[in-house]
């Protein structure tokens, strides 16, 4: 028993010491190499001048993919690895210790960028430990959570496959400094947990090198194209099965008796039914405009079949109830027998068997094909030497706390531009917008210069930002904290002292948003970025050479951005004496209308037109009331699903809610207009009083070509002599009257339906084109006047006190930048009110060779705007008081 007691404390006693050598053996190892180290600087050895980085991922799981929002989370572990020539030892000096364990703050790492990252930052790039060899080699291991921007494909909904890209790549060091390689095995899917609804089978890595305008060497990356598979069950249970059951529903209304008063109801409910079934799986998927889910297309084919079928029934109740009518002899030669003969129906006196009817089936699948390309690899020979010198040497007794001043340099001056990487999201309701933006800096500090000739020629070095003064840009309506990037990522520094910093950040501000025009609006959204602390005499801010570069931009399935205009303002607040400059990005956004064209104006605009069907129904059938309802029921479904993407806005009401307002308004009028036919149907024996069969029914008969009870002929107009009718009317009876008044009401409603329809169309259409045409007639005799006005605004002078406010219209070229600077200036002041006026008194200018000073006044030209209900609203809503003070110039156009 003793012995073995001993046996384990011998055993114990040797552990702990291989342990205490084994840390000893580390520390030293540790002091070794970490000794005059600097994390902050790239290694640079002889005849290493670049660093090779090998990327891998495995998957932990599919967090979720937002269809809507077209966002993916997904929990990835990321394996890097790069040999850092600084950290290398023998192993036989060291007890033959291979490796250490290390923190990775204690290593320097690569500036490993996820480019379309929404969040702020890589969870656990800085926060685990890596493994550094003997040899120098460095392998970091870290979990993290990631949420990219997915694009969406649902064209195969809920059969799809979508493809998300993770583009890993260096943000600061370009291909001739580190490289981007794809390791063994890159891609591990063997840990992944299970998702309920999505499957990864695969996923593809590629290498490519691409050239950015800011830059003239190539920047490597390493993207992974991870196939997202959809599992169909949930959406086969709840969505197709029901819409097949639903929709096969549809043919029963055919083999109804007319007499059961419910045909035409039930191909509505079908159409009720599915227009539910449709506005469910449109909450589903993105507002895309670059794909549209063939299930849409079976839904509106469906909704335009019931529409045809709706149509039909309503025919086939107004023939069965024509009762006793004549049937001409062309109707049963040319109609009735051909048709009795190709559906097998037996015609009434023979005896022919009625026989079924064969259906055929269309069935037709498309298939698309992605085709990827790569980029061609540039390569560029840079040479890099001695920048541990050159950092020793500039940021010795430097203070990144202080802004430089130098000898007749006292100001700053800041650059600033702005690269799109992706427009993110444009959250209408709330009015905001989240972009995905690269910021382009540079400024001068004489603080940070040396002699290239005294370090081999060194031009420039790689530095952390944090090691040097940075302008405190400010983004004046930020919805956020803080400007993320702004102090993580790495700067140039150059031997005159220029300092060249780039950084992505994700940026949410708030956009007004106007939605007259909506689907086919555009929306501008402001970006002013200024210094908070510094004014104008310490630190100048100001557009850079090229401010705007859109040639990295991602697609967005909504939303294209065609052109930003940048500004330079210089504003004294309040607060303080001194002038405060700041830039403007004035971003255009463009709404691309596919998807509401599909899933929401086409079916509003077939189930409008069946509006017309219920005047033509007869009172018998019992479902002329009930037809209009169930319309009015539908468009306020449209409505409300119409209100739920627009902000709650009560400066601009979208035409679209005018015409589901109108229609709403129509059938209420339609319904009442039922009502009263059914009553006056159904009256019966009661008298009909002398001066509605004189002054009503006779003069409304010969108007909508109706039969007057009595009359032998077909119809009232081809008698000579009204009185006769009246004479005719006589002998009716007060039934046949009633009914006869009750068709004519129908008809006539038929007519002002119609009327009004094709009026408001024509009104809608028209409106802005013809304001235009009547400034336009007023432009000969008021183009003097406006040349001298505008020329007195060219020179600083303002409007007269008597005036109002001067609109310039341009045939080719409007600044939609002025309407909404000028509409926030007037709007805050109180200035502006609305009116009813078609348009605001004052002097209308039309562009012509003569005008050519208007180039001086309009500093950057923007597209032609096609949005005719926008810019009729914004002109309506730009008139003055009579006796303010105007020294304001706006810029409209309508397209015509």
């Amino acid at each position: 028993m003793d012995l073995k007691i001993n046996f384990l404390l011998i055993i114990v006693w040797r552990t702990f010491l291989v342990d205490v050598e084994c840390v000893s053996t580390t520390k030293q190892i540790y002091d070794a190499i970490f000794t005059g180290y600097d994390s902050g600087l790239r290694p640079i050895c002889d005849g290493v001048p670049l660093v090779n980085l090998t990327i891998g991922v495995a998957v932990r799981q599919l967090i979720d993919l937002d269809e809507p929002n077209q966002v993916m989370k997904i929990n990835l572990w990321i394996r890097l690895k790069w040999t850092d020539c600084l950290l290398r030892w023998d192993p036989s000096g060291y007890d033959n210790t291979d490796y250490i364990v290390v923190p990775i703050a204690k290593v320097w790492t690569p500036d490993l960028t996820l480019y379309d990252s929404l969040d702020s930052e890589m969870n656990g790039m800085d926060k685990n430990r890596a493994t550094v060899s003997s040899d120098g080699s460095v392998s970091y291991n870290f979990p993290t959570l990631i949420e990219v921007i997915c694009p969406i494909d649902v064209t195969s909904f809920p059969f799809d496959t979508q493809v998300c890209a993770l583009l890993f790549g260096s943000w600061v060091y370009h291909g001739n400094q580190l490289d981007m390689l794809i390791r063994d095995n890159p891609s591990d899917l063997s840990s992944m947990k299970t998702n309920v609804e999505w499957v990864i089978p695969k996923i593809v890595v590629e290498r490519h090198e691409v050239i950015y305008g800011c830059c003239p060497d190539p920047y490597p990356d390493v993207t992974f194209y991870i196939h997202v598979e959809r599992k169909p069950a949930y959406y086969v249970t709840n969505i197709i099965i029901p819409s097949i059951m639903i929709t096969s529903l549809g043919i029963l209304c055919y083999f109804l008796p007319v007499d059961s008063g419910e045909k035409a109801s039930l191909i509505i409910t079908v159409m009720l039914a599915m227009s539910v079934f449709q506005l469910l799986v449109a909450d589903k998927l993105p507002p895309s405009a670059d794909s549209t889910p063939w299930i849409m297309f079976f839904f509106n084919f469906i909704l335009g079949l019931s529409a045809v079928s709706t149509t039909v029934q309503v025919f086939v109740i107004n023939i069965y109830y024509r009762g006793e009518k004549e049937m001409h002899q062309w109707v049963k030669r040319c109609i009735l027998v051909p048709l009795c003969f190709m559906t097998f129906v037996t015609i009434p006196g023979s005896r022919s068997p009625i026989c079924g009817k064969e259906k055929k089936i269309l069935s037709v699948h498309s298939k698309y094909t992605i085709s990827w390309y790569e980029v061609t690899n540039v390569s560029d020979v840079h040479c890099v030497s001695l920048q541990k010198h050159i950092f020793d040497s500039i940021f010795t007794n430097y203070d990144s706390g202080l802004r430089p001043v130098c000898v007749g340099a006292p100001q700053v001056n800041l650059k600033i531009g702005v690269a799109v990487r992706q427009m993110i999201d444009l959250d209408e309701p709330n009015q905001r917008m989240k972009i995905n933006l690269w910021i382009r800096l540079k400024w001068n500090d004489c603080s940070l210069q040396w002699s290239p000739s005294d370090f081999n020629d060194t031009e420039y070095i790689v530095v952390p930002i944090s090691r040097i003064w940075t302008p405190d840009l400010t983004l004046y309506d930020s919805l956020t904290t803080g400007m993320y990037g702004m102090d993580k990522y790495r700067a140039l520094v150059y031997s005159d002292g220029s300092i060249h910093y780039n950084f992505p950040t994700i940026i949410e501000v708030i956009c007004p948003i106007d939605v007259t025009s909506f689907p086919f609006d555009t929306q501008i959204c402001s970006l002013k970025f200024g210094s908070w602390v510094y004014h104008g005499h310490q630190l100048d801010i100001q557009p850079s050479q090229s401010p705007i570069d859109l040639s990295s931009m991602k697609s967005n399935v909504e939303w294209h951005i065609p052109n930003i205009e940048v500004e330079k303002n210089v504003v004294t607040y309040g607060c303080c004496p001194e002038p405060y400059p700041d830039v403007t990005f004035y971003i255009h956004i463009e709404r691309k209308p596919a998807y509401y064209v599909t899933n929401i104006i086409i079916p509003s605009i077939m189930i409008t037109s069946i509006g017309v069907l219920c005047f033509l129904l007869p009172v018998d059938s019992g479902e002329k009331a009930s037809l209009v309802i169930m319309i009015t029921l539908a468009m306020s479904v449209f409505q409300l699903l119409v209100a739920d993407k627009l902000p709650p806005s009560a400066e601009a009401t979208p035409w679209i809610m005018f015409f589901f307002n109108f229609i709403l308004g129509m059938s209420a009028i339609t319904t009442t207009i039922q009502v009263a036919v059914i009553n006056i149907y159904y009256r019966g024996e009661k008298e009909v009083p002398e001066w509605i069969k004189k002054g009503i029914i006779v003069p409304l008969c010969l108007m909508m070509f109706v039969k007057i009870p009595g009359n032998p002929s077909s119809t009232c107009c081809n008698e000579e002599n009204v009185w006769d009718l009246v004479k005719d009317i006589k002998e009716s009876t007060n039934t046949e009257l009633w009914k006869c008044l009750s068709v004519v009401i129908d008809r006539l409603g038929i007519l002002i339906f119609s009327i009004t329809l094709i009026s408001a169309s024509e009104i809608w259409t028209t409106q802005p084109c013809s304001l235009i045409h009547e400034m336009r007639s007023r432009s000969s005799e008021n183009c003097l006047t406006g040349m001298r006005t505008l020329q007195a605004f060219k020179n600083g002078k303002n409007f007269p006190r008597d005036g109002v406010l001067q609109l310039v219209l341009k045939q080719k070229c409007v600044n939609r930048k002025d309407h909404y600077k000028i509409n926030k200036k007037l709007g805050s002041e109180g200035r502006l009110r609305s009116t009813s006026l078609p348009y605001a008194a004052g002097i209308f200018v039309i562009n012509r060779p003569s005008l050519s000073f208007l180039d001086s006044v309009e500093n950057t030209p923007s597209e032609l705007t096609r949005h005719r209900p926008s810019g009729v609203n914004i002109y309506q809503r730009l008139l003055l008081d009579n006796n303010l003070d105007c020294s304001y110039l706006i810029q409209f156009s309508v397209s015509c």
